[in-house]
Protein backbone atom coordinates (compact mmCIF):
# COMPACT_ATOMS: atom_id res chain seq x y z
CA UNK A 1 0.00 0.00 0.00
CA UNK A 2 1.41 3.21 -1.12
CA UNK A 3 1.07 5.77 2.43
CA UNK A 4 3.58 7.83 3.49
CA UNK A 5 3.57 7.17 7.30
CA UNK A 6 3.25 10.09 9.47
CA UNK A 7 4.17 12.59 6.98
CA UNK A 8 2.18 15.66 7.17
CA UNK A 9 0.92 17.41 3.82
CA UNK A 10 -1.76 19.38 3.94
CA UNK A 11 -4.06 20.02 1.35
CA UNK A 12 -7.59 17.51 -0.47
CA UNK A 13 -5.91 16.76 -4.15
CA UNK A 14 -4.93 13.16 -2.58
CA UNK A 15 -7.95 12.01 -0.87
CA UNK A 16 -10.21 13.66 -2.96
CA UNK A 17 -10.34 11.14 -5.84
CA UNK A 18 -10.01 7.95 -3.50
CA UNK A 19 -13.30 9.04 -2.32
CA UNK A 20 -14.45 9.68 -5.86
CA UNK A 21 -13.60 5.78 -6.11
CA UNK A 22 -15.29 5.06 -3.51
CA UNK A 23 -18.65 6.71 -4.65
CA UNK A 24 -17.98 9.34 -2.71
CA UNK A 25 -18.86 7.63 1.12
CA UNK A 26 -18.29 11.17 3.17
CA UNK A 27 -21.79 12.16 0.96
CA UNK A 28 -23.75 9.40 2.18
CA UNK A 29 -24.86 10.39 6.23
CA UNK A 30 -24.93 13.95 8.35
CA UNK A 31 -21.89 15.31 9.98
CA UNK A 32 -20.80 17.05 13.01
CA UNK A 33 -17.30 18.54 12.03
CA UNK A 34 -15.29 19.61 14.95
CA UNK A 35 -11.70 21.50 15.11
CA UNK A 36 -9.90 23.36 17.23
CA UNK A 37 -6.38 22.56 19.28
CA UNK A 38 -7.40 20.99 22.58
CA UNK A 39 -10.72 19.82 24.17
CA UNK A 40 -12.04 17.98 20.46
CA UNK A 41 -11.74 14.57 21.59
CA UNK A 42 -13.69 15.61 24.91
CA UNK A 43 -16.58 17.23 22.99
CA UNK A 44 -16.82 14.84 20.26
CA UNK A 45 -17.45 11.83 22.71
CA UNK A 46 -19.83 14.18 24.49
CA UNK A 47 -22.06 14.92 21.48
CA UNK A 48 -21.46 11.09 20.32
CA UNK A 49 -22.66 9.76 23.45
CA UNK A 50 -25.71 11.55 23.85
CA UNK A 51 -26.57 10.95 20.32
CA UNK A 52 -26.41 7.48 21.06
CA UNK A 53 -28.44 7.39 24.33
CA UNK A 54 -31.09 9.38 22.44
CA UNK A 55 -31.25 6.17 19.11
CA UNK A 56 -29.68 7.52 16.61
CA UNK A 57 -27.49 5.72 14.50
CA UNK A 58 -23.85 7.29 15.79
CA UNK A 59 -20.80 7.25 14.07
CA UNK A 60 -17.16 8.91 15.40
CA UNK A 61 -14.00 9.52 13.92
CA UNK A 62 -11.28 10.70 16.07
CA UNK A 63 -7.29 11.29 16.52
CA UNK A 64 -4.80 10.12 17.84
CA UNK A 65 -5.51 6.66 18.79
CA UNK A 66 -4.90 5.37 23.04
CA UNK A 67 -4.32 1.84 22.72
CA UNK A 68 -4.61 1.14 18.32
CA UNK A 69 -5.98 2.19 15.46
CA UNK A 70 -9.50 1.14 15.72
CA UNK A 71 -10.46 2.51 18.48
CA UNK A 72 -10.39 5.89 16.09
CA UNK A 73 -13.58 4.44 14.11
CA UNK A 74 -16.60 3.73 15.62
CA UNK A 75 -20.42 3.26 15.09
CA UNK A 76 -22.27 3.85 18.49
CA UNK A 77 -19.26 3.60 20.39
CA UNK A 78 -17.81 0.10 19.04
CA UNK A 79 -14.60 0.13 17.40
CA UNK A 80 -14.34 -0.79 14.14
CA UNK A 81 -13.16 -4.70 13.69
CA UNK A 82 -9.94 -5.48 12.41
CA UNK A 83 -11.17 -7.99 9.73
CA UNK A 84 -13.52 -4.34 8.34
CA UNK A 85 -10.64 -2.29 8.83
CA UNK A 86 -8.05 -4.80 7.08
CA UNK A 87 -10.80 -5.22 4.46
CA UNK A 88 -11.19 -1.77 3.76
CA UNK A 89 -7.67 -1.20 3.90
CA UNK A 90 -7.06 -3.66 1.16
CA UNK A 91 -10.12 -2.52 -1.42
CA UNK A 92 -8.16 1.47 -1.24
CA UNK A 93 -4.41 -0.42 -1.29
CA UNK A 94 -5.76 -1.70 -5.13
CA UNK A 95 -7.10 1.28 -6.14
CA UNK A 96 -3.75 3.25 -4.90
CA UNK A 97 -1.90 0.78 -6.64
CA UNK A 98 -3.93 0.46 -9.68
CA UNK A 99 -3.75 4.03 -10.17
CA UNK A 100 -0.36 5.15 -8.85
CA UNK A 101 -1.33 7.33 -5.95
CA UNK A 102 -0.89 7.79 -2.26
CA UNK A 103 -2.12 8.68 0.72
CA UNK A 104 -0.99 10.12 3.87
CA UNK A 105 -1.60 7.67 6.87
CA UNK A 106 -4.31 10.06 8.09
CA UNK A 107 -5.51 10.28 4.90
CA UNK A 108 -5.88 6.68 4.77
CA UNK A 109 -7.83 6.38 8.32
CA UNK A 110 -9.97 8.90 6.82
CA UNK A 111 -10.94 6.80 3.87
CA UNK A 112 -11.25 3.86 5.54
CA UNK A 113 -13.54 5.38 8.22
CA UNK A 114 -15.82 7.39 6.00
CA UNK A 115 -16.59 4.17 3.88
CA UNK A 116 -17.41 1.79 7.04
CA UNK A 117 -20.01 4.71 7.95
CA UNK A 118 -21.71 5.02 4.94
CA UNK A 119 -21.49 1.00 4.53
CA UNK A 120 -22.99 0.84 7.73
CA UNK A 121 -25.53 3.63 7.01
CA UNK A 122 -24.92 5.72 9.80
CA UNK A 123 -27.27 8.81 10.48
CA UNK A 124 -24.81 11.37 12.09
CA UNK A 125 -20.80 11.16 11.81
CA UNK A 126 -19.02 13.02 14.44
CA UNK A 127 -15.86 13.66 12.76
CA UNK A 128 -12.68 15.10 14.26
CA UNK A 129 -10.13 16.91 12.27
CA UNK A 130 -6.57 15.73 12.75
CA UNK A 131 -4.77 18.59 12.35
CA UNK A 132 -6.09 22.59 10.93
CA UNK A 133 -9.71 22.75 9.35
CA UNK A 134 -8.82 24.15 6.57
CA UNK A 135 -6.54 21.64 4.44
CA UNK A 136 -7.20 18.81 6.82
CA UNK A 137 -8.65 15.36 5.24
CA UNK A 138 -11.52 15.67 7.08
CA UNK A 139 -12.78 18.89 5.59
CA UNK A 140 -13.14 17.06 2.40
CA UNK A 141 -16.74 16.17 3.59
CA UNK A 142 -19.78 18.39 2.42
CA UNK A 143 -22.75 16.82 4.72
CA UNK A 144 -22.19 18.53 7.69
CA UNK A 145 -25.39 20.03 9.84
CA UNK A 146 -23.07 21.83 12.48
CA UNK A 147 -19.28 22.91 12.87
CA UNK A 148 -17.76 22.88 16.26
CA UNK A 149 -14.31 25.40 16.73
CA UNK A 150 -13.15 24.49 20.36
CA UNK A 151 -10.45 25.99 22.26
CA UNK A 152 -7.75 27.31 19.97
CA UNK A 153 -4.11 27.97 20.62
CA UNK A 154 -0.70 27.56 20.19
CA UNK A 155 0.78 23.85 18.20
CA UNK A 156 1.85 22.98 14.94
CA UNK A 157 3.02 26.28 14.39
CA UNK A 158 4.93 25.01 10.91
CA UNK A 159 2.19 24.48 9.26
CA UNK A 160 -0.87 26.54 10.66
CA UNK A 161 0.92 29.91 11.57
CA UNK A 162 2.80 31.12 14.36
CA UNK A 163 -0.13 34.16 15.69
CA UNK A 164 -3.59 32.53 16.99
CA UNK A 165 -5.23 34.52 14.68
CA UNK A 166 -3.48 32.34 11.64
CA UNK A 167 -4.07 29.21 13.53
CA UNK A 168 -7.76 30.56 13.66
CA UNK A 169 -7.73 31.51 10.22
CA UNK A 170 -6.96 27.30 9.60
CA UNK A 171 -9.55 26.33 12.02
CA UNK A 172 -12.29 28.36 10.42
CA UNK A 173 -11.63 26.44 7.33
CA UNK A 174 -14.18 23.92 8.30
CA UNK A 175 -17.08 26.54 8.51
CA UNK A 176 -19.74 25.44 6.01
CA UNK A 177 -22.21 28.04 4.56
CA UNK A 178 -25.38 28.52 5.97
CA UNK A 179 -25.05 26.16 8.79
CA UNK A 180 -24.36 26.85 12.82
CA UNK A 181 -21.19 27.28 14.48
CA UNK A 182 -21.16 26.46 17.63
CA UNK A 183 -17.48 28.52 19.55
CA UNK A 184 -15.68 27.28 22.34
CA UNK A 185 -16.89 30.41 24.53
CA UNK A 186 -12.95 31.17 26.33
CA UNK A 187 -11.19 32.20 23.60
CA UNK A 188 -9.00 35.36 22.84
CA UNK A 189 -10.87 38.76 21.87
CA UNK A 190 -8.90 38.09 18.65
CA UNK A 191 -10.05 34.80 17.90
CA UNK A 192 -13.56 35.93 18.01
CA UNK A 193 -13.63 38.46 15.89
CA UNK A 194 -11.90 36.54 13.29
CA UNK A 195 -14.69 33.59 14.21
CA UNK A 196 -17.36 35.73 13.60
CA UNK A 197 -16.32 37.43 10.37
CA UNK A 198 -15.70 34.33 8.64
CA UNK A 199 -19.25 33.42 9.58
CA UNK A 200 -20.86 36.65 8.72
CA UNK A 201 -19.03 35.95 5.37
CA UNK A 202 -20.69 32.68 4.56
CA UNK A 203 -23.92 33.39 6.32
CA UNK A 204 -23.61 31.16 9.29
CA UNK A 205 -25.47 31.28 12.64
CA UNK A 206 -22.91 32.26 15.00
CA UNK A 207 -23.09 30.23 18.99
CA UNK A 208 -21.08 31.26 21.59
CA UNK A 209 -22.53 29.92 24.94
CA UNK A 210 -23.04 31.85 28.04
CA UNK A 211 -21.56 30.46 30.95
CA UNK A 212 -24.94 29.10 32.35
CA UNK A 213 -23.48 25.81 33.84
CA UNK A 214 -22.40 25.60 37.65
CA UNK A 215 -20.14 23.16 39.21
CA UNK A 216 -22.20 21.73 42.10
CA UNK A 217 -19.41 19.27 43.38
CA UNK A 218 -15.95 17.36 42.19
CA UNK A 219 -14.77 13.91 43.48
CA UNK A 220 -11.27 13.61 42.85
CA UNK A 221 -11.15 11.18 45.96
CA UNK A 222 -13.37 8.47 45.00
CA UNK A 223 -15.90 8.44 41.76
CA UNK A 224 -13.84 10.81 39.43
CA UNK A 225 -16.50 12.81 38.35
CA UNK A 226 -17.80 16.53 38.00
CA UNK A 227 -21.55 17.05 38.22
CA UNK A 228 -23.43 19.98 36.96
CA UNK A 229 -26.64 21.82 37.34
CA UNK A 230 -27.26 23.08 33.72
CA UNK A 231 -31.14 24.03 33.36
CA UNK A 232 -32.26 23.18 36.26
CA UNK A 233 -31.10 19.79 34.81
CA UNK A 234 -28.41 17.74 36.97
CA UNK A 235 -25.45 16.04 34.92
CA UNK A 236 -22.92 13.72 35.91
CA UNK A 237 -19.61 13.61 34.04
CA UNK A 238 -16.86 11.23 34.75
CA UNK A 239 -14.35 13.76 33.61
CA UNK A 240 -12.56 16.58 35.96
CA UNK A 241 -11.25 20.39 35.79
CA UNK A 242 -12.88 23.94 34.93
CA UNK A 243 -11.96 23.04 30.95
CA UNK A 244 -14.56 20.55 30.65
CA UNK A 245 -16.93 23.12 31.68
CA UNK A 246 -16.50 25.16 29.03
CA UNK A 247 -16.20 21.52 26.52
CA UNK A 248 -19.73 20.25 27.95
CA UNK A 249 -21.38 23.99 27.40
CA UNK A 250 -20.18 23.61 24.36
CA UNK A 251 -21.26 19.75 23.66
CA UNK A 252 -24.48 21.04 25.32
CA UNK A 253 -25.75 23.71 22.58
CA UNK A 254 -24.76 21.87 19.92
CA UNK A 255 -27.54 19.20 21.46
CA UNK A 256 -29.74 22.25 21.71
CA UNK A 257 -29.42 22.79 17.88
CA UNK A 258 -30.20 18.77 16.99
CA UNK A 259 -33.32 19.28 19.54
CA UNK A 260 -34.85 21.40 16.85
CA UNK A 261 -35.32 18.23 14.43
CA UNK A 262 -34.77 14.80 16.53
CA UNK A 263 -36.09 14.13 19.94
CA UNK A 264 -33.19 14.06 22.42
CA UNK A 265 -34.72 13.92 26.50
CA UNK A 266 -33.42 15.31 29.41
CA UNK A 267 -32.49 11.86 30.16
CA UNK A 268 -30.73 11.04 26.70
CA UNK A 269 -28.33 13.83 27.98
CA UNK A 270 -27.65 12.58 31.54
CA UNK A 271 -27.15 8.63 30.51
CA UNK A 272 -25.58 9.91 27.42
CA UNK A 273 -22.86 11.97 29.65
CA UNK A 274 -22.69 9.45 32.39
CA UNK A 275 -21.22 7.10 30.30
CA UNK A 276 -18.53 8.96 28.52
CA UNK A 277 -15.18 6.66 28.75
CA UNK A 278 -12.22 8.60 28.03
CA UNK A 279 -9.02 8.28 28.93
CA UNK A 280 -5.81 10.53 29.48
CA UNK A 281 -7.82 13.69 30.49
CA UNK A 282 -6.65 14.30 34.14
CA UNK A 283 -7.41 10.72 34.56
CA UNK A 284 -6.70 9.08 38.11
CA UNK A 285 -4.91 6.16 37.84
CA UNK A 286 -4.90 5.18 41.74
CA UNK A 287 -4.93 7.32 44.52
CA UNK A 288 -2.13 5.47 46.94
CA UNK A 289 -0.13 7.32 45.85
CA UNK A 290 -2.43 9.68 43.03
CA UNK A 291 -0.87 9.05 39.81
CA UNK A 292 -2.39 11.15 37.36
CA UNK A 293 -2.83 10.68 33.39
CA UNK A 294 -3.00 13.78 30.96
CA UNK A 295 -2.69 14.33 27.38
CA UNK A 296 -0.97 17.81 27.78
CA UNK A 297 0.90 18.46 25.17
CA UNK A 298 1.27 21.22 23.39
CA UNK A 299 1.01 24.84 25.41
CA UNK A 300 -2.85 25.43 25.24
CA UNK A 301 -3.14 21.77 26.97
CA UNK A 302 -0.48 22.64 29.58
CA UNK A 303 -2.22 25.73 30.65
CA UNK A 304 -5.24 23.55 31.47
CA UNK A 305 -3.31 20.91 33.56
CA UNK A 306 -1.61 23.56 35.62
CA UNK A 307 -5.18 24.84 36.61
CA UNK A 308 -6.18 21.25 37.46
CA UNK A 309 -2.76 20.93 39.68
CA UNK A 310 -3.64 24.55 41.36
CA UNK A 311 -6.77 23.24 42.00
CA UNK A 312 -7.07 19.57 43.11
CA UNK A 313 -2.64 19.37 44.53
CA UNK A 314 -2.13 22.82 46.09
CA UNK A 315 1.02 22.76 47.73
CA UNK A 316 1.74 19.03 47.53
CA UNK A 317 4.52 17.51 46.79
CA UNK A 318 4.71 16.56 42.92
CA UNK A 319 6.44 14.85 40.93
CA UNK A 320 6.00 13.81 36.97
CA UNK A 321 6.66 11.55 34.30
CA UNK A 322 6.97 13.63 31.20
CA UNK A 323 7.68 12.34 27.33
CA UNK A 324 6.94 14.15 24.15
CA UNK A 325 7.11 13.41 20.44
CA UNK A 326 10.06 15.89 18.89
CA UNK A 327 8.37 18.15 17.22
CA UNK A 328 6.38 19.66 19.81
CA UNK A 329 7.02 23.22 21.76
CA UNK A 330 8.64 21.65 24.62
CA UNK A 331 9.53 24.91 26.46
CA UNK A 332 6.03 26.48 26.02
CA UNK A 333 4.85 23.42 27.46
CA UNK A 334 7.01 23.23 30.39
CA UNK A 335 6.53 27.06 31.72
CA UNK A 336 3.06 26.60 32.80
CA UNK A 337 3.32 23.58 35.03
CA UNK A 338 7.68 22.66 35.86
CA UNK A 339 6.67 25.26 39.32
CA UNK A 340 4.81 22.52 40.40
CA UNK A 341 6.85 19.58 40.35
CA UNK A 342 10.10 18.95 42.45
CA UNK A 343 11.53 16.08 39.93
CA UNK A 344 10.72 15.26 36.63
CA UNK A 345 11.16 11.83 34.91
CA UNK A 346 12.00 12.39 31.23
CA UNK A 347 11.03 8.95 29.49
CA UNK A 348 10.92 7.75 25.70
CA UNK A 349 7.16 7.03 23.79
CA UNK A 350 7.06 4.29 21.86
CA UNK A 351 6.78 6.03 18.84
CA UNK A 352 8.92 7.47 16.06
CA UNK A 353 8.26 10.72 16.68
CA UNK A 354 9.24 11.01 19.98
CA UNK A 355 12.33 12.92 21.44
CA UNK A 356 14.89 10.79 23.23
CA UNK A 357 14.56 10.76 26.76
CA UNK A 358 18.67 11.91 27.23
CA UNK A 359 17.49 15.50 24.89
CA UNK A 360 14.44 15.59 26.35
CA UNK A 361 16.05 15.82 30.11
CA UNK A 362 18.75 18.32 28.74
CA UNK A 363 15.83 20.83 27.63
CA UNK A 364 13.95 19.90 31.17
CA UNK A 365 17.11 20.70 33.16
CA UNK A 366 16.69 24.68 32.26
CA UNK A 367 13.60 24.11 34.24
CA UNK A 368 13.77 21.42 36.96
CA UNK A 369 17.27 20.73 38.07
CA UNK A 370 16.44 17.50 39.57
CA UNK A 371 15.62 15.79 36.20
CA UNK A 372 16.35 12.09 35.90
CA UNK A 373 16.06 10.42 32.13
CA UNK A 374 15.00 6.83 31.91
CA UNK A 375 14.82 4.70 28.75
CA UNK A 376 11.50 3.75 28.85
CA UNK A 377 7.76 4.27 30.36
CA UNK A 378 8.27 1.19 32.57
CA UNK A 379 11.69 2.20 34.25
CA UNK A 380 10.18 5.42 34.86
CA UNK A 381 7.21 4.37 36.88
CA UNK A 382 9.45 1.86 38.60
CA UNK A 383 11.42 5.06 39.31
CA UNK A 384 8.59 6.78 40.96
CA UNK A 385 7.73 4.20 42.89
CA UNK A 386 11.17 4.15 44.69
CA UNK A 387 10.36 8.00 45.63
CA UNK A 388 9.29 8.78 48.96
CA UNK A 389 7.58 11.97 50.11
CA UNK A 390 5.72 12.48 47.07
CA UNK A 391 1.46 13.12 47.45
CA UNK A 392 1.03 12.49 43.10
CA UNK A 393 3.07 11.67 39.95
CA UNK A 394 1.80 13.60 36.80
CA UNK A 395 2.26 11.66 33.71
CA UNK A 396 1.98 13.95 30.58
CA UNK A 397 3.54 15.20 27.32
CA UNK A 398 1.86 12.94 24.90
CA UNK A 399 -1.69 11.07 24.41
CA UNK A 400 0.73 8.00 23.26
CA UNK A 401 1.69 7.20 26.55
CA UNK A 402 -1.78 5.79 27.59
CA UNK A 403 -0.98 2.36 26.33
CA UNK A 404 2.09 1.68 27.62
CA UNK A 405 0.87 3.41 30.78
CA UNK A 406 -2.04 0.91 30.97
CA UNK A 407 0.27 -2.12 29.54
CA UNK A 408 1.98 -1.30 33.22
CA UNK A 409 1.84 -3.85 36.20
CA UNK A 410 1.03 -1.45 38.30
CA UNK A 411 -2.25 -0.35 36.97
CA UNK A 412 -3.27 -3.48 34.21
CA UNK A 413 -5.72 -1.19 32.50
CA UNK A 414 -5.07 -3.43 29.65
CA UNK A 415 -5.52 -7.41 29.33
Amino acid sequence: MKTKNFKIILNLERIKPILEFLDNPQNKFKIIHVAGTNGKGSICHMISSILKTSGVKTALYTSPHLINQYERIKINNKPISEFDFLSISKKISKILNQNKMFLTEFELKTAIAFYYFAKNKVEIAVVETGLGGRFDATNICKNKIICVITSISFDHTEYLGNTLEEIALEKAGIIKKNRPLVLYPNQENSIIKIITQKCNELNCELIIPDKNLIIVKENLLNDNNTIFEYKNLKLELPLLGDHQTWNLLTALNVIEILKKTRKISDQDIQIGLKNISLHSRFEVLSRNPFFILDGAHNPGGSIILSECLKKFFYNKNLIAIFGVMKDKDIDGILKPIYKYFKKIFTTEVNNSRAMRSNKLSEIVRNFIPNTVSTKNVAEAIDFVFKEKNYDACIIFGSLYLAKEIFNHKKFKILP
